[in-house]
């Protein structure tokens, strides 16, 4: 094994420790193929698309003064003096997570879904995908059909207040392979975007896309494998005073 750590026995184990472990059942410790490849999920899942999420979030609210102010409003109301949410605070946080899903659903961090194989012949609409078929979802596509969603293009954070059909949106999956960490990433934005709402105002920076350009998508490239990656998204932040 070339990956070694040094624990501490007074310190709680983390992460890192627990995968250099035995496994709960005395299975072996993982080898390090398995440890790269898991910290290589761990940061593409829970790191990069958390932090692109947040960072079109932003450029969304800069563009959308009505909607960050009422963003700013739901913040002081909930969270008042106090430095940062608690745990039940974000349960009085519904326009801020409807922020964050209307960001998620124009902007899907995972465009694409990593494919699955059938184990059986399906028929879908009367076409019929045989078994061993790759078959992926496009969530970038599906969450701008105008067949489910009503302006696809418009930043509406209202519209989650409606109740849409359950595969619609698709940010996270959906199913047994739902992603494990969408209440965390959740926790996470709700309590950066309500922490930095009560502090800074949010502007368009000068090289920032109009939002004409930004309506039609121009304001992201595509990465591999097929995680969204923001471009030409500048935001000026103006500090509240006290």
């Amino acid at each position: 094994m070339l990956i070694k750590k040094t624990v501490d026995p007074d310190r709680r184990p983390d992460l890192l420790d627990m995968m250099l472990g035995e496994g709960p059942g005395g299975e072996e410790p993982l080898d390090d193929t398995s440890l790269l490849n898991n910290f290589c999920t761990l940061f593409l899942a829970g790191h990069d698309t958390t932090a692109t999420t947040l960072s079109m979030a932003l450029n969304l609210l800069a563009l959308n003064p009505a909607a960050q102010d009422k963003a700013r409003e739901e913040a002081k109301a909930v969270v008042g003096e106090k430095k940062s949410p608690s745990f039940e605070d974000q349960k009085q946080m519904p326009y801020i997570t409807n922020v964050i899903k209307e960001t998620m659903r124009m902007y899907p961090p995972v465009m694409v879904m990593p494919p699955r194989e059938l184990t059986k012949d399906v028929e879908v609409k009367g076409k019929v995908l045989k078994k061993g078929t790759l078959v992926t979802i496009p969530s970038y596509t599906l969450q701008h059909d105008r067949e489910l969603w009503k302006d696809p293009f418009k930043f509406l954070p209202e519209r989650h207040e409606e109740r849409h059909h359950p595969y619609a949106w698709q940010s996270f999956g959906a199913g047994q392979r739902v992603c494990l960490g969408n209440n965390f990433s959740l926790q996470e934005q709700r309590v950066f975007l309500s922490t930095l709402l009560l502090r800074y105002k949010l502007h368009p920076g000068p090289q920032t896309h109009s939002k004409q350009q930004q309506d039609s998508g121009r304001n992201f490239d595509i990465g591999i494998p097929t995680f969204m990656l923001p471009s030409n998204v500048f935001v000026r932040f103006e500090k509240i005073s006290s």
